[in-house]
């Protein structure tokens, strides 16, 4: 398929985006909410979204996110036997036996509400602090071990902060590779500084469509994603 016919899907695709997806604000989430979202980042880290996305909500549901616990560092052991253990899909019909990463994910998870909840009070604090958008998600990726750029993106687009981030994945930097940007880009937004580089190159690059950056990033995640499944596989 041709770049322009990409677009053209691209585009079509925007205006649905746009009328579907509604996302509440992060003043209007409770803390609980919050954390949530920030759970199911630091748990997608090379695990299927919708694994991480049930294994979040276990740990939602056991009440470990308490501040006091949290500050008290009695979380880790919990939250690694509940990563170890079976837990079922949102949907009901898929039973996962167990997280591939418990060791890693429990860490992750402990460590970063310690920080976030030790330096800001709470994670509604810290996203309403007056730090701006580039400069909090760096902070985000300095306070949470396991979490980098494109979930610190992830995070922020989830939780309504902002539509001005990319979540740079494979299927969005294909489509850069198709439009001339072809200088082994996949191999540079490990840190933020190659992210933020590269996220402006893709923002200019879109600027054709008339949607914010997450509207059409959604949406050429999904046309790009069936064309990997027909043609890149």
């Amino acid at each position: 398929m041709e770049l322009w016919q990409i677009d053209r899907a691209v585009n079509g695709l925007c205006e649905e985006v746009e009328k579907v997806v509604r996302r509440i604000g992060f003043l209007e989430m409770t803390e609980s909410q919050l954390v949530n979202e920030l759970l199911v980042c630091i748990l997608g880290s090379g695990v299927r979204y919708e694994i991480s996305v049930a294994y979040a909500a276990r740990i939602m549901k056991s009440k470990l996110y308490y501040k006091k616990k949290i500050l008290n560092n009695e979380i880790q052991l919990t939250i690694k036997e509940l990563l170890l253990s079976p837990v079922q899909s949102s949907t009901g019909k898929s039973i996962y036996k167990r997280y591939r990463y418990p060791e890693r994910g429990a860490k992750f998870i402990s460590q970063s509400l310690f920080n976030l909840y030790s330096e800001y009070g709470s994670l509604k604090k810290f996203i309403s602090s007056n730090l701006d958008k580039d400069d909090l998600r760096r902070e985000l990726i300095r306070l949470c071990p396991g979490i980098g750029p494109k979930q610190a993106s992830h995070f922020f687009k989830n939780v309504g902060y902002t539509d001005e981030f990319a979540i740079l994945d494979r299927h969005i930097i294909k489509y850069m590779e198709l439009a001339g940007e072809n200088d082994s880009i996949k191999n540079k937004i490990a840190t933020i500084d190659k992210y933020e580089e590269i996220e402006n190159r893709f923002i200019s690059l879109i600027n054709k469509f008339q949607y914010s950056v997450s509207v059409v990033d959604q949406a050429m995640w999904f046309v790009m994603r069936a064309l990997n499944r027909e043609v890149f596989a």
